[in-house]
């Protein structure tokens, strides 16, 4: 029970020393994307978002896009934004408990996915904003648990997931 405790903290203190936004970067393309997703016609007739909306390699974005119809778009990004850095941080304690058999290396690997950390593909580790590598962070993190206890198959199935979700975060799952 104290360990759940700790990893609430981690949590909070993640968020809340991290800070969350929405509408910063890549949202500036992203989130017109979610809206012609949601049925928002304010994008209907803009070339470039219609031709992305195409070809855009994610089912992420037209998920979020689809369920922002029932709930507000930028309360659906927090609530999922919290969702997902809970489940990165339980299933990098979960990790780490794994490899080392200690709740403590645990608690740290959970720790240390909670800080915004570029990685070496120069994206970032718990952002400050919803996109669509924070799923596939979890994804990623789901197929590393599963290889740990052995679990090929599972690795290879959750892998083919997250290619639907981040193809690029997918690929760098084949060198580790």
């Amino acid at each position: 029970a104290r360990v759940w405790l700790w990893l609430l903290l981690i949590a909070a203190g993640s968020i809340l020393t991290q800070g969350y936004t929405w509408g910063i970067i890549n949202h500036g393309i992203q989130i017109p994307l979610m809206r012609l997703w949601a049925g928002d016609t304010a994008f209907a007739q803009d070339p470039f978002i219609t031709e992305m909306a195409s070809s855009y390699t994610t089912v992420f974005y037209p998920a979020v896009g689809v369920a922002s119809r029932y709930v507000p778009l930028p309360v659906l990004l927090f609530v999922l934004f919290v969702v997902l850095r809970l489940a990165t941080l339980g299933l990098g304690f979960v990790l780490g408990r794994t490899m080392f058999s200690d709740d403590v290396a645990g608690l740290w690997t959970a720790a240390l996915l909670g800080v915004q950390t570029p990685t070496f593909a120069w994206d970032i580790v718990s952002d400050i904003y919803l996109t669509h590598g924070a799923l596939a962070q979890v994804l990623i993190l789901v197929c590393l648990l599963a290889l740990a206890r052995g679990r090929t198959v599972w690795a290879f199935f959750w892998a083919g997931l997250l290619f639907n979700v981040h193809g690029m975060h997918a690929s760098h799952l084949m060198l580790a």
